[in-house]
C-alpha cells in the first residue's frame, strides 16, 4: 500500500516522522485484513457552560487515507465542521480548541488557521500535553493560546524527508532509469537520486511555507521572534516567556475558567 510520507512537505515533529515511517514498514507488505479496525480519532465538541471545547488530537491531514487513518491521523474537514457548528450556536459564548497533536500535513492548514482566525466568536486554544507544527499554526490563529508548564509547543519549521535509495537497490543488483520530460518530474522516484534542480525546487517549496507560516504566527503573535521560529519547540512556561502562548493554565478546567474572566460582561 502506498502512503504519503516522503516527497512531501510536513508540518511535523521529527520525532512523530519516524514513527509513521516504522508503522509504515509494518504496514508495506500487508493486507488491510490483518490489521485492527481503522479507528481514527474525530473531533469531539463538549460543553463546558457557555464554552465549547472541541478536542483534536493526532496527525492533522486533509482527508486522510486508509494508513493515515490506521495511524491515527484527524481529518481537517471534521475540525472545520465542529468550528462552524460551535460558532453558530446560539448558546456558544466562546470556543476552546483543545489541542493533543504534533502536527500534520500542510495541504489545508493555511485555509483552516484562516477560519479559526475569523471566527465571530472568541477562540482560544489551550494544550496541556503537544501542540507543535501544524498544530501551533493552528493554534496560534486563535485570539489567545494556553498552555500547561510542561506541555510542548511551537515547532515553527517545515521539512521534506527524501529517501534516496540507490545503494539498497544496487545491493540487489538493481538499478533506474527514468524516461521522462519536464527537469523536475520524476523526483524522488525510489533508487534515483535527486538532481540539483529538483532539491533546489524542493528547498524553495519548504522556504515558501516557512515564510507563511511565520507571517502567520507574527500577524497574531507579534511578540514571537524570528529566532524562536526555526523548528525548535518549547515547554509552556518558555513558550510564554518568549510570546508563543498567551498564558499558563494547568488544566483544562483552569483554562475554560480564564476563557470566561475574558468574555464581556
Amino acid at each position: 500500500m502506498k502512503t504519503t510520507l516522503f516527497d512531501r512537505p510536513w508540518l511535523l515533529t521529527q520525532e512523530y516522522h519516524a514513527q509513521l515511517a516504522a508503522r509504515a514498514a509494518v504496514w508495506q507488505g500487508r493486507t488491510q485484513t490483518e490489521f485492527s479496525p481503522f479507528a481514527a480519532p474525530v473531533p469531539q465538541t463538549v460543553k463546558k457552560g457557555d464554552v465549547a471545547v472541541i478536542n483534536v488530537s493526532g496527525v492533522l491531514m486533509k482527508r486522510p487515507g486508509k494508513f493515515e487513518s490506521w495511524c491515527g491521523a484527524t481529518d481537517l474537514d471534521a475540525v472545520a465542521d465542529e468550528l462552524f457548528a460551535a460558532d453558530h450556536d446560539p448558546a456558544v459564548a466562546a470556543v476552546l480548541v483543545h489541542f493533543d497533536s504534533p502536527g500534520g500535513s500542510v495541504t489545508g492548514i493555511p485555509e483552516l488557521a484562516a477560519r479559526l482566525a475569523d471566527l465571530s466568536k472568541f477562540a482560544i486554544a489551550y494544550t496541556d500535553t503537544l501542540c507543535a507544527s501544524a498544530a501551533y499554526w493552528l493554534a496560534s490563529q486563535c485570539g489567545a493560546v494556553l498552555a500547561a508548564p510542561s506541555a510542548i509547543v511551537g515547532g515553527v519549521g517545515v521539512f521534506v524527508p527524501v529517501r534516496d535509495c540507490r545503494a539498497a537497490y544496487a545491493s540487489m543488483g538493481i538499478s533506474v532509469e527514468i524516461i521522462k520530460s519536464g527537469q523536475y518530474k520524476g523526483a524522488g522516484v525510489p533508487g534515483t537520486s535527486l538532481t540539483d534542480g529538483q532539491r533546489q525546487l524542493l528547498q524553495d517549496e519548504v522556504n515558501a511555507i516557512h515564510s507563511q507560516f511565520k507571517a502567520a504566527v507574527r500577524e497574531r503573535r507579534a511578540a514571537v521572534t524570528d529566532a524562536d521560529m526555526e523548528g525548535q519547540t518549547f515547554r509552556g512556561a518558555d513558550a510564554a516567556a518568549r510570546g508563543l502562548v498567551t498564558g499558563l493554565a494547568a488544566d483544562l478546567d483552569a483554562a475554560v475558567e480564564k476563557v470566561r474572566a475574558w468574555l464581556p460582561r
